[in-house]
C-alpha cells in the first residue's frame, strides 16, 4: 500500500488530487493538534490548520475531479474520542489515525522530549534503565481505550440511524453550525464546511475500487524471473542490467523470495550477484536479502538500502567521469533507513537523514549533509570522508568513527 500524508493546510485538496492521480492507495490529512514529540517548537506551534479544514477541501477536490472512489482517505491529528470519529466520517474519512491517545493510556506524560532519549515513562527511549525502572504500559490499557472509542462510536452511530460507517461518509446534512458565543465566533461563515459534494454518476463518496498504478516494476520481477532457478539450487550467478529512474524498488521481490525460501541470511555464501547502469529508481537494494550483491554504475535516488538486512549495496560513478566523486552526490536522502545489516559503499555524497535509524549496516561513502546516524543501535565501524557537521546524534552502544 502507498499512503501519503499531507499536512492540513490550504490547497491541500489539489495536492491530494495529485497524489490520487500518480495512483496512491492512502491519503492520510495530518491537523495542526497532533502530538508529535520530535517536532521543532517552530512546527509545533505554526504549521499546518484544523484537520477538519483540510480534510474537508480534500473530499470536495477528490469527488468533484471523479477520484474519491479510487483512493482511502484517512485523518488524524488529535482525534480521541468516538464523537471525532463521526464527525471525521461525516466530513469525508473512512480511517482514522490515532497517537497521542494511546500513548498516553502506555503511560506516556506528554513531555515532548522523544528525541532526547531521557524519556521519564520509558516509553520512547532505548536506555534499558529508563525501560525497565519507568514504563509500566500493557496491551490492555489500549485494547480497553479503542473499545471504549468503538462502543462510543456505535452509540452516536445508533442515535443517527446508520448502521455502517461507510453510510456516513459525505452526509454533512447530519452536522449543524451552532451559534457563537462571541462576537468573533458569531462572524464565522461554515458554509464551506457544511457543503454536500455530489459524486459523478455512478461514483461513491468512499473508496470502492482499487487503484492500480501503470508501474508494475517490470526490472523488478525481470530480475526475479532470471535468478529463480538460481535461488531455488543454491548457486551463484551474475546478471547485467540497464536500470533508469522509473525503476522502483529494485531487488525487492528478489530479496522477499530468497528470505520465504532459505531465510534473510540463507543465500550469503552461494550469492545473487546483479550489475546495473544507468540512474535507479526510488528505494535500490530496499530489504535486501543476505546473498545478494547489487552493482551500481551510475547513481541512485532517495531509500538506497532501506530495511536491508544483509548483502552487498554497491554504488560507483561511470568510469572516466569528469568530476571528482566525493563532491558529487550519489545516492538520495533517507539511505538505510531501518537497516538491520549488510554493505553499503558509495563512491560520492549522500543525502540527508544518511542512516538515520540504521541499526547494523556497515557503510563508507562521502561526505553526508546534516542529520547523519541520529539513532543507531549496534557496534560498527563506519568510515566516511570529511563532514561539515557531527556525523551521529546518539550511539546507543558505541559507534567508533574512523578517518576516510
Amino acid at each position: 500500500m502507498i499512503s501519503v500524508k499531507l499536512v492540513s493546510e490550504p490547497g491541500v485538496g489539489t495536492i491530494a488530487t495529485g497524489v490520487a492521480k500518480a495512483y496512491a492507495d492512502l491519503i492520510t490529512i495530518a491537523g495542526y493538534d497532533g502530538g508529535t514529540g520530535a517536532s521543532p517548537l517552530s512546527s509545533v506551534k505554526y504549521a499546518g490548520c484544523p484537520w477538519e479544514l483540510g480534510l474537508v477541501e480534500t473530499q470536495q477536490a477528490l469527488v468533484a475531479n471523479g477520484l474519491r472512489h479510487k483512493i482511502r482517505l484517512q485523518v488524524d491529528g488529535g482525534l480521541k474520542t468516538g464523537l471525532d470519529i463521526i464527525k471525521a466520517a461525516i466530513l469525508g474519512a473512512e480511517s482514522f489515525g490515532f497517537g497521542t491517545g494511546p500513548m498516553v493510556a502506555l503511560g506516556c506524560k506528554y513531555l515532548r522530549i522523544c528525541h532526547l532519549n531521557n524519556c521519564a515513562t520509558g516509553v520512547a527511549t532505548q536506555d534499558d534503565k529508563l525501560r525497565k525502572n519507568h514504563y509500566h504500559g500493557l496491551p490492555f490499557k489500549v485494547t480497553n481505550y479503542f473499545e471504549f472509542i468503538a462502543r462510543e462510536t456505535r452509540e452516536l452511530m445508533a442515535q443517527l440511524g446508520v448502521k455502517r460507517l461507510v453510510d456516513l461518509i459525505g452526509r454533512t446534512d447530519l452536522l449543524k453550525e451552532l451559534d457563537g458565543f462571541t462576537a468573533k465566533q458569531q462572524k464565522l461563515d461554515l458554509g464551506k464546511l457544511l457543503e454536500t459534494a455530489e459524486p459523478h454518476p455512478g461514483k461513491a463518496l468512499y473508496c470502492t475500487e482499487n487503484n492500480p498504478p501503470f508501474d508494475n516494476g517490470v526490472l523488478n520481477a525481470q530480475l526475479l524471473q532470471q535468478a529463480k532457478p538460481y535461488v531455488d539450487e543454491k548457486q551463484s550467478k551474475t546478471f547485467w542490467f540497464d536500470i533508469r529512474n522509473t525503476d522502483r524498488s529494485v531487488g525487492a521481490s528478489l530479496s522477499g523470495y530468497i528470505a520465504q525460501t532459505h531465510g534473510d541470511q540463507g543465500l550469503a555464501g552461494d550469492p545473487i550477484v546483479a550489475h546495473f547502469s544507468g540512474t535507479a529508481g526510488q528505494s535500490f537494494g530496499v530489504w535486501n536479502a543476505g546473498g545478494v550483491e547489487l552493482h551500481l554504475t551510475g547513481d541512485a535516488n532517495d531509500y538506497v538500502g532501506k530495511g536491508m538486512a544483509g548483502g552487498l549495496l554497491a554504488i560507483r560513478p561511470p568510469v572516466g567521469s569528469a568530476f571528482r566523486s566525493h563532491e558529487a552526490s550519489i545516492i538520495g536522502n533517507t539511505c538505510l533507513y531501518g537497516a538491520t545489516g549488510g554493505r553499503l559503499y558509495a563512491a560520492g555524497r549522500a543525502g540527508e537523514r544518511f542512516a538515520v535509524r540504521n541499526s547494523g549496516a556497515i557503510t563508507r561513502g562521502g561526505r553526508h549533509r546534516r542529520q547523519r546516524l541520529r539513532i543507531y543501535d549496534r557496534r560498527h565501524r563506519l568510515r566516511a570522508r570529511k563532514n561539515r557537521r557531527q556525523l551521529w546524534r546518539r550511539d546507543d552502544r558505541r559507534l567508533c568513527l574512523c578517518p576516510g
